[in-house]
């Protein structure tokens, strides 16, 4: 894992913290897990799309023993990954830079360098923002 990526992982791992339970009663589409970390999805996207994006979150830290949620969507043609963040942190500069950071690396490394939006969600998984990372050709 390159230095940077994993120094934007480690920002990240204290901003995205949620107890899945807390999302348990809603339905945010299909669960897979890893670790403490879980990624919902959605058709259209795929189970194999959604088990790539788990993958690298786990296998660079994201995921660890602390519960962390993210959701895989695709709305108009358009990728979304979104992140269920503390509100505390949500609209600091700082969680928007590494989740743009972040974005461009799911971008390139699991989505091929398409462009994908970034969401930055509450609890229930409502966009408080959202990032475009465009395709890198």
């Amino acid at each position: 894992m390159s230095k940077t990526l994993s120094s934007t992982l480690g920002a990240l791992a204290a901003l995205a913290v949620l107890c899945g339970a807390l999302l348990a009663s809603e339905d945010y589409g299909t669960l897979l897990k890893f670790d403490a970390g879980e990624v919902y999805y959605q058709a259209p996207v795929t189970e194999q799309d959604a088990n790539k994006l788990g993958e690298f979150l786990l296998e660079n830290d994201f995921f660890d023993s602390t519960p962390k949620t993210v959701q895989l969507l695709k709305k108009d043609g358009q990728l979304q990954v979104r992140f269920v963040v503390v509100p505390e942190a949500a609209h600091q500069i700082e969680t928007q830079k590494v989740f743009r950071l972040l974005g461009g690396f799911i971008s390139q490394l699991v989505f091929d360098s398409q462009a994908i939006e970034v969401h930055i969600t509450d609890a229930k998984l409502t966009t408080l923002y959202a990032l475009s990372i465009p395709a890198n050709t």
